[in-house]
């Protein structure tokens, strides 16, 4: 203990004795105090009161100065035994800390700290334990704001070293740092030669450490026991906003990046030579990046509409825009510093593995590329890549001061150092090669050059810009290459790709493809520029195109394009179009597209129809009955109108085929045919133009003509359209089509964007056998059709009337005569009434075939007879979705103008087995004579039905059977109380009886009948296929309703094969 120069007062309360104690007050009149002079600080300047008691030095509050910092102690001290004072350093600032421990600043620091510490140990070595914490919130540890921080600490001079434990700050804006360490000073320095003999002895003990680290950027795990001042620290950050590390760290490319990374967690260890320690940190990102807000407040992108179909995206359906679905950044790395470095510039290693970062964000803080980027749907970019080099700095010196302090507080410049990069992936575009080479940035530019090799044709990706001179991006692997350039302060910016695909580059989820070739160049300051693009074996999601070519020429506020082609596989178009933008904020775009369709096959422009259709929104009216504006016209309206008939018929056709075999019963119907049956070619010419930014403003005029045109067994011939489009109307005048054997069909019609519908069709013998084919009825059909149709109203209430008229009628080869109907549907209502005569028929039936004439009998031919249909029902039609027309019979009157009631007469003599072949196809009557009437009145939900059929000598033939059942005979009628009698039916199938006799309700509601139904059959040959294939005896009665049956009585299956289910093929017979 060394006790400076000073005065000292005394005041003794007994006279002096010669004694081993005493009592007396001291009063310090400034003088020092110093444990270790080297090591501590000297206590100086004390002030205060002092009093002795015995062995026991008190100190009552005396006052001073810890180098710069001032300090009050309390306590005593054993001047035999040990130190018990506490000492208490007020507000001070941090640097003042440092600067009287002399502690090297690798960092700038700012900060306010009070302390509480113990003085304690044997009175030549004492220790001093204790707690720091901050005061205020202005905190600054590097670039990182804190708001709070604490630290507890011990520190023993005799063996120089400071253990730090408990460390926590709280960081602004989110974020803790926990952390502990020590520093050890070399006692060699200034020891005695007992203490240095201690210490070289512990040396040995502990034995030679290895060498220090050759790389001077890797930790030297041995560092706190080298014969050096020394340190070790290890700090754990958790949840630290990767935004704001960027803004603090990443100058001034990295603060257009701010979005890239969200919260960072990491683990840092500082160790080394005190006076020049090296750290480092390994880190990753934790949870989601920040989120973007676009101008409208939302996270949606306004993905282009030609692009809408082709984005793995959801859209939004109120505004049409696609969710931005801009990813998460997934990364993590190394980085190791020389602390000790001249701040200017200081020694650092990268080693990142870059799992994902959408580009996108690494470039959204700058407004002019961010109307590029709100387009972009997919930019994904991951590589493994290490950087060694420097980083430059300069410090931010406070206003008025000309000499730079120790810590100042930094601001990156830039860096330069050697790069290399391994696993580089932009979207799909995968390089296989290691490329090297360098990264060097400033305020002013950047250059980043890395390469497979110094070969021309070697894998590359460049990136070089200055602030006034040329920017250049190289995109260079497997010989494709895309090469783009701006020259500042000329503004011209030249791209160049060659064989290069774009699919890799858009990515997964947008589905463009195909070998681009392209040169172009843009003046931006002459604002003019050309460009000639080519692109190969192209595809936009299923549709092909095997060549896309264009010139385009810009001269200020107008784009050309000339001498385009499109090429499909059979279709060539030839287009040439016009854009411009007026000057001042109001002014709308005007563009305007010419083609020339020299020839296209019908398959081609099918597949062109499938990409357009997900363009085209469903016209959904409002209550004022507005339709959306934004309908896409068809390129080829009469495949659309083909495609609409094709969904329209497949979705209200639900009849089922049932199997048969065929030698026997050939009668399956041929599938409906659908768009891909459409053939053909067409050629001809359409010009799109618009006035403004809405599909509203867009005008289309159509003429095209089509030869050869088939759809399946269809047979149209040649097809001419002209149509046009404006202001949201559709207009079609007309839509002609000339066939073989005198077919015409002629369309006119306007639909205006209120929703309000007008239009007419025609037709002139068209062959109703080709429709007939695609139902399994068993009726043979002949003949032409003619028709008229008006339509009205509008699309959410339209209002149709029409009249076909059936020339050279015949079914099953009888006559008809006179067949017409008209029909109707309007004000919620469905009319349709049908006539003609049916007998007197002069052809001839095959014996040998399934079909029958039904114009023979028992009793001779039959004479002449009229047929009646007459049907009225309420309906509910709406054409609001073109693609998807919907019927709804109403059972009650909730339509406000709809009448609920119901009425159906139908009545034909002789010939009614063919009315009974169209309601009850599978049971297949295929000759006999028959009457039929039948009455409906009421409603849907009530109807009241009067009915009856008389059957002589009919034949029928359901597909359950292999033989027909013949001479049938008896009688079936509906009651008023919805009950069906069956009279006495009887038949005979290859000389096997059936007898069916009794009653049964229609619906559960009806009345009660007094003999339930019963069928007798004895030992029938039956194929019900994955069933039975065996022969049946039944005696069944029959009870419920037709709508909810209950069977009870005898089945006897014999001589056959039934299939047992989960049985797999195996069968078991009886």
């Amino acid at each position: 203990m060394l006790v400076g120069l000073g005065a000292i007062s005394l005041s003794f309360s007994e006279p002096i004795r010669l004694c081993l104690s005493w009592k007396a007050t001291l009063f310090l009149m400034p003088c020092s105090y110093a444990f270790i002079q080297i090591l501590t600080p000297i206590l100086d300047n004390v002030n205060g009161r002092l009093r002795l008691d015995d062995k026991l030095v008190y100190f009552e509050g005396p006052s001073g100065s810890l180098g710069t910092l001032p300090i009050t102690c309390v306590g005593s001290v054993d001047v035999q035994g040990d130190y018990n004072l506490n000492a208490y350093i007020r507000r001070v600032d941090i640097n003042n800390v440092l600067d009287s421990f002399k502690v090297e600043k690798f960092s700038h620091v700012e900060g306010y700290f009070q302390a509480e510490a113990q003085i304690f140990g044997k009175l030549d070595q004492p220790k001093i334990r204790g707690r720091a914490e901050s005061t205020g919130d202005g905190g600054v540890f590097d670039r990182i704001p804190l708001s709070a921080a604490t630290a507890d600490f011990l520190y023993d001079p005799s063996d120089g070293s400071v253990q730090v434990s408990d460390i926590l700050a709280q960081v602004k804006g989110g974020g803790t740092i926990t952390g502990k360490g020590s520093y050890s000073f070399d006692m060699s320095k200034f020891a005695t030669p007992t203490v240095l003999k201690k210490m070289q002895q512990k040396r040995k003990v502990i034995g030679k450490l290895p060498q220090e680290p050759s790389d001077p950027l890797d930790i030297d795990v041995h560092a706190i026991s080298r014969p050096y001042d020394s340190l070790w620290f290890e700090f754990f950050a958790r949840d630290i906003s990767g935004q704001q590390l960027i803004e603090l760290y990443g100058g001034t490319h990295g603060q257009m990046a701010t979005y890239s990374l969200g919260k960072i967690e990491a683990e840092a260890v500082i160790a080394g030579w005190a006076e020049n320690a090296t750290c480092e940190a390994h880190w990753r990102t934790c949870g989601d990046s920040p989120s973007i807000q676009l101008k409208n407040g939302t996270t949606l992108i306004d993905v282009p509409e030609f692009l809408r179909p082709l984005v793995d995206q959801v859209m939004d359906p109120s505004t049409g825009r696609y969710e931005n679905s801009l990813a998460s950044t997934v990364a993590e790395g190394v980085i190791s510093s020389k602390l000790g470095d001249p701040p200017r510039e200081k020694r650092i290693r990268l080693k990142t593995v870059l799992k994902r970062l959408d580009a996108r964000r690494a470039l959204w803080n700058n407004s002019d590329t961010r109307v590029a980027l709100e387009k972009i749907p997919h930019a994904d970019v991951s590589c493994d890549f290490e950087f060694v080099g420097a980083l430059h700095q300069e410090p931010l010196v406070p206003i008025g001061m000309t000499v730079i302090p120790r810590g100042a507080r930094m601001k990156l410049k830039g860096a330069t150092g050697q790069l290399r990069v391994e696993n580089l992936e932009l979207n799909l575009l995968k390089f296989e090669t290691v490329l090297n080479g360098n990264l060097n940035f400033s305020d002013t530019s950047l250059e980043l050059d890395v390469r497979q090799d110094t070969s021309h044709n070697s894998d590359a990706f460049v990136v070089k810009g200055t602030q006034r001179g040329k920017s250049t991006i190289l995109i260079r692997q497997g010989g494709k290459t895309f090469e783009c350039s701006l020259s500042d302060p000329d503004n011209v910016i030249s791209v160049s790709a060659a064989s290069f695909p774009m699919g890799s580059v858009l990515g997964s989820s947008v589905h463009l493809d195909g070998i681009v070739d392209a040169k172009m160049t843009l003046d931006l300051k002459s604002r003019k520029g050309r460009a000639n693009i080519n692109l190969q074996d192209a595809r936009a999601g299923d549709l092909a195109l095997e060549r896309f070519s264009s010139e385009l020429y810009w001269l200020g506020d107008t784009v050309m394009m000339q001498r385009s082609l499109i090429k499909q596989k059979r279709s060539e178009y030839h287009m040439e179009g016009v854009y411009t933008m007026p000057d001042g904020e109001a002014s709308k775009p005007m563009w305007e597209i010419k083609a020339v369709i020299p020839h296209a096959d019908v398959r081609d422009a099918s597949a062109v129809l499938r990409y357009l259709k997900p363009m085209n929104k469903e016209i959904r009216p409002e209550q004022n009955e507005r339709w959306s504006s934004s309908w896409v016209v068809p390129d080829l309206p009469l495949e659309e109108q083909l495609a609409w008939f094709d969904n329209f018929v497949v979705n209200q056709s639900e009849a089922e085929t049932v199997e048969r075999h065929a030698k026997e019963d050939p009668r399956n119907a041929e599938p409906l045919p659908t768009i891909d049956d459409i053939r053909g070619s067409v050629h001809g010419t359409f010009i799109i133009r618009s006035r403004g930014p809405t599909p509203k403003d867009v005008e289309v005029n159509a003429q095209l003509l089509g030869s050869h045109i088939r759809w399946g067994n269809h047979v149209l011939g040649d097809v001419e359209v002209q149509a046009r489009y404006g202001d949201g109307c559709l207009v079609v005048e007309p839509l002609r089509a000339q066939g073989p054997n005198g077919f015409e069909m002629i369309v006119y019609g306007r639909l205006e964007s209120n929703g309000k519908l007008e239009g007419v069709l025609g037709v002139k013998r068209a062959a109703i056998e080709t429709f007939a084919r695609y139902s399994n009825v068993p009726l043979k059909v002949e003949g032409h059709i003619g028709m008229e149709m008006i339509f009205g109203g509008t699309l959410a209430k339209p209002e149709i009337k029409g009249e076909v008229i059936w020339t050279k009628a015949r079914l099953n080869r009888q006559q008809v005569k006179g067949a017409k109907m008209s029909f109707s549907v309007a004000q919620g209502r469905a009319c349709l009434d049908l006539e003609g005569r049916i007998g007197r028929s002069n052809g001839r039936s095959d014996p040998g075939s399934w079909l029958a004439e039904s114009g023979k009998s028992m009793f001779g031919r039959k004479s002449e007879e009229t047929l009646q249909l007459k049907i009225s029902v309420p309906l509910k039609l709406s054409l609001t979705d073109l693609s998807n027309p919907q019927f709804e019979l109403l059972e009650n009157s909730s339509e406000e103008d709809a009448d609920p009631s119901v009425e159906i007469d139908a009545e034909v003599k002789r010939h009614g087995l063919l009315l009974l072949n169209m309601i009850f196809p599978d049971l297949s009557w295929i000759d006999g004579s028959s009457d039929v009437e039948l009455h409906v009145r009421g409603t849907l939900d009530n109807p009241k039905i009067d009915g009856r059929a008389t059957l002589a000598d009919a034949k029928l033939w359901p597909s359950v059977l292999s033989k027909p059942i013949e001479q049938v005979r008896g009688e079936i009628s509906i009651s008023d109380e919805k009950i069906v009698h069956l009279k006495s039916i009887s038949g005979d199938v290859d000389g096997k009886s059936v007898r069916i006799s009794g009653s049964i309700p229609l619906f559960e509601s009806s009345g009660v009948v007094q003999e339930p139904l019963k069928i007798q059959v004895a030992g029938l040959r039956v194929n019900v296929p994955d069933f039975v294939y065996a022969t049946v005896s039944t005696d069944i009665e029959i009870g419920g309703a037709v709508t909810k049956p209950s069977l009870s009585g005898s089945l006897i299956v014999s001589e056959g094969i039934m299939f047992v289910a989960g049985a797999g093929s195996s069968a078991g017979s009886s």
